[in-house]
C-alpha cells in the first residue's frame, strides 16, 4: 500500500506543471494530465493507434492534453495549428496558436478562422459550398453556433453547388453539423450523431452520394479541418483520456486523396 500511495504521488508531481491530479468539477473544465497512454511522462506531440475501422486517415498524432480545445485549422501555410481552447486558470475561451509539433503554444488576439467550406474542383469547374442549417428548413436558417447545441437544436448539413438549391448530405434525422469540404471539392466531412450522446466523423462522397462513418471512439469527435493540399486532416476528439470533459486536438494524414 505504501509503495502504491508513492507512486501515485510521484504521478502527480510530474504533472503538476501542466494540471493537477484530478478535474475541477466545479467549472466543468478538465485540468487533466500530462498524459493517458502506457507511459506517464510521454510528451506531446505523441503518436497513437486509430481505433478499429478508421480506415481512412494514419499517422494519428495527439496534439494537447488537458482543457477544452475546439475549431482547429491550419495556418501559415500548414506550419501551425490555430484554435480556441479553454483550459485552467482561465475561466473564458482564449484564442491560440502554435506549431505542427505542439511547440511554440501563444495566446493571439485575432479570431481563429473557419475550415474550408467552400471549393470549385478544377474536374468539376463549378463551385461547391457546405453548411450547417435548423433541420427541417430546406437551408434557410444557417446555423453557426457550437455543435452539438447544448440544448439539442437538430442540426443538418447540406451542400449547394453553382448557387444551386440546398441538398441536404447528412442521414435524415441525423444531428449533425460543422461540415468541411476536401480541397479537391470531392468529399465533405462532418460530426454527426452515432448514438445517443455519441457523436462522430463522417465523410459524405459527393460523387457517389454515399455516407461512412470514420471515427469509432466513444464520445465526441468533431471540428474537422484540412490542410490547403487535402493530405493533412485536423480534428477534435474525446479519446484517449479518462477525463469525460477533455476535447484534445489530434492531427493525421488523410488517405482519400484525388491524384492530379
Amino acid at each position: 500500500m505504501i509503495r502504491k500511495r508513492f507512486f501515485i504521488f510521484v504521478v502527480c508531481l510530474l504533472a503538476m506543471s501542466l494540471a493537477s491530479c484530478t478535474g475541477n468539477p466545479g467549472t466543468g473544465v478538465s485540468n487533466g494530465t500530462a498524459t493517458r497512454g502506457k507511459n506517464p511522462i510521454e510528451p506531446l506531440p505523441r503518436l497513437i493507434d486509430n481505433s478499429p475501422g478508421e480506415n481512412h486517415f494514419d499517422t494519428l498524432i495527439q496534439l494537447t492534453d488537458g482543457g477544452v480545445n475546439r475549431g482547429p485549422v491550419f495556418q501559415d501555410n500548414g506550419r501551425k495549428v490555430g484554435f480556441t481552447s479553454l483550459r485552467p486558470p482561465n475561466t473564458k475561451f482564449q484564442n491560440y496558436a502554435m506549431f505542427v509539433d505542439a511547440s511554440g503554444l501563444e495566446l493571439v488576439s485575432e479570431e481563429t478562422a473557419k475550415p474550408v467550406r467552400d471549393a470549385t474542383p478544377a474536374q468539376l469547374g463549378k463551385e461547391i459550398r457546405c453548411f450547417t442549417a435548423i433541420a427541417g428548413t430546406s437551408g434557410q436558417e444557417l446555423y453557426s453556433g457550437v455543435f452539438p447545441h447544448p440544448i439539442g437544436e437538430v442540426t443538418e448539413v447540406l451542400i449547394s453547388i453553382d448557387g444551386g438549391e440546398p441538398k441536404v448530405v447528412s442521414s435524415e434525422g441525423q444531428k449533425a453539423g460543422e461540415p468541411t469540404l476536401t480541397p479537391d471539392g470531392r468529399y465533405v466531412v462532418y460530426s454527426g450523431e452515432s448514438g445517443e450522446g455519441e457523436y462522430d466523423l463522417f465523410v459524405h462522397d459527393l460523387e457517389f452520394g454515399t455516407n461512412e462513418k470514420i471515427t469509432t471512439t466513444s464520445g465526441f469527435d468533431g471540428d474537422p479541418a484540412f490542410s490547403k493540399d487535402g493530405r493533412r486532416l485536423l480534428f477534435v476528439s474525446q479519446r484517449n483520456d479518462k477525463d469525460p470533459e477533455e476535447y484534445n486536438l489530434f492531427v493525421a494524414d488523410w488517405l482519400l486523396i484525388q491524384e492530379e
